[in-house]
């Protein structure tokens, strides 16, 4: 540990000796906010990364949101009930598009239509709505009714995923739309390149208005990069996007401030299926217990993580808290990865440094009790591609921001198989029929009990192999003002901030 904390210092020496200060710092009108990845896309009905998702709910705008404490607040609706497989919301009037057109019920109904279409990631979540009527008027709002084909207990929770698009425009751009997007959220699209998205406030808003004019989301796929640019004032915030080695550093220094939460991420390692060996539960049950957490934690995370046992977070009231590890001997491990002989399997990780080094680090694990695995890592586009078209044997993943337990269905329903989310092709019927139940149970408590119990099965057969709960960490530089880190990890509180110089302080 010695030697590591020297290589870090050596490397941080150059900026102690000129202290901390601004260069160059973004205007006061402008918050900078560093990403490691760029958005995969802004079309919020393909947008299924967190970059796209969260960037997608600044720009676009749904009936309904989760604030930054996980409670449903308004957005395009002042109100809603639900009764008797019908919700019904009550819309609010002037809801305008930033290009100046205000909304109308066409609208509303192609944008529900097209969440429904069987091409879109989040129809197996909306195709439950059997029929869809609106009425609304700009200068007195209206009514939207959506007709369910059955109850669903997570549709509400599904619900801000689905964003109001405007049906000239989109008919117009076709799949070209993600390249100049037009909502009616806080902001407004102004312009992407390969290193940025810029976005500038929307004062046309139906909700509350933005503080901060414009924003700028910085993509710095380097760590160390990214951890430059923040010490030396040109970026304001990094939101869970911290190399875990610097967090400690940047606690010291007076100019920034870190913002510790409990999160709703889970990192995991996915498997595919339909590999012969992969899919006996022996083999996955030894890949998991060669896998040393608490080194992991300790050494890569800094402690910033806790075990994982399942899908959903300890914070979840879902979470089963009565799971727990028992690692199989070294010698049925070892004679299990027998099996393997001359065959190699293969890690995937994306390229950034973090992914890397957790990568390396399994993958030694994983060859010191006799498994052959080789790591490979790819430019997040070609990894996330890989990934969604199943070319994977095993890569570590990560759940963001999950906070209803229907990501077990979403996740491994056997109907759930891409285009759908069960990358790695699981099947179990028993397990399908229980999410199935739990998915139209409308009682808390028998719903918890019949996630208790799927959240069994998969800790059984292991179709995932659950890792850690990341901590959330932001850096948030002391001249931004207002900021909160929402336990679901969005950037929502990004409409709250505001910037004040405080060098002459």
């Amino acid at each position: 540990m010695f030697g590591q904390s020297s290589r870090i210092l050596f490397f941080l020496l150059p900026f102690l000796l000129i202290g901390c200060y601004w260069s160059e710092p973004p205007p006061t009108d402008t918050i900078v906010f560093a990403l490691s990845s760029e958005p995969k896309t802004l079309d919020p009905r393909y947008a299924t990364d967190a970059s796209g998702q969260r960037i997608g709910r600044l720009i676009f705008s749904s009936l309904i949101q989760l604030n930054s404490k996980l409670q449903f607040e308004g957005v395009l609706a002042d109100s809603w009930s639900y009764k008797d497989g019908l919700y019904e919301f009550r819309l609010k009037p002037g809801i305008q598009f930033h290009n100046g057109e205000f909304a109308t019920a066409e609208d509303f109904l192609f944008s529900v239509d097209e969440y429904r279409k069987g091409r879109s990631p989040f129809a197996p979540q909306f195709s439950i709505i059997k029929d869809v009527q609106v009425t609304y008027n700009p200068e007195t709002g209206g009514v939207l009714k959506l007709h369910l084909e059955s109850f669903s207990a997570p549709f509400i929770q599904d619900l801000p995923t689905l964003k109001l698009l405007p049906k000239k425009l989109v008919e117009k751009a076709g799949e070209d739309f993600y390249a100049k997007p037009v909502g009616t959220g806080p902001f407004k699209f102004v312009e992407k390149d390969i290193k940025n998205v810029y976005l500038t406030r929307f004062n046309h808003f139906v909700g509350e208005k933005a503080k901060i004019k414009n924003l700028q989301f910085k993509i710095i796929k380097d760590s160390n990069t990214r951890f430059q640019k923040m010490y030396k004032g040109k970026v304001d915030i990094i939101q869970s996007d911290v190399p875990f080695s610097k967090i400690r550093f940047f606690e010291k220094e007076k100019n920034f401030n870190v913002v510790v939460a409990p999160g709703l991420s889970t990192n995991y390692v996915l498997l595919n299926l339909r590999h012969p060996l992969l899919s006996k539960k022996e083999v996955r049950h030894a890949i998991s217990s060669s896998i040393d957490r608490k080194d992991l934690i300790q050494y890569t995370l800094e402690g910033f993580a806790d075990e994982a046992t399942s899908i959903v977070t300890k914070i979840n009231p879902f979470h089963h808290p009565d799971l727990k590890y028992k690692p199989l001997p070294e010698k049925d491990i070892r004679r299990i990865f027998s099996q393997f002989k001359d065959e190699t399997i293969i890690l995937k990780t994306s390229n950034t440094q973090e992914a890397v080094a957790k990568g390396r680090v399994i993958t030694h694990q994983l060859k010191a009790m006799g498994l052959p695995v080789e790591q490979q890592t790819y430019e997040w586009g070609t990894y996330y591609e890989d990934i969604r078209t199943g070319k994977f044997d095993i890569a570590i993943m990560k759940w963001v921001g999950i906070n209803d337990p229907d990501i077990y269905r979403i996740s491994l329903h056997s109907k759930m198989t891409p285009p759908g989310r069960n990358r790695g092709y699981y099947n179990n019927p028993k397990f399908d029929a229980i999410v199935d139940k739990a998915f139209r149970e409308p009682d808390l408590d028998k719903r918890k009990q019949l996630y208790r119990q799927a959240q069994e099965i998969v800790f059984d057969e292991l179709p995932t192999i659950p890792l850690w709960y990341e901590k959330q960490v932001a850096i948030v530089h002391r001249r931004v003002k207002n900021y909160e880190l929402p336990i679901n990890g969005d950037f929502g509180s990004l409409t709250k901030v505001y910037k004040k110089d405080d060098r002459k302080q």
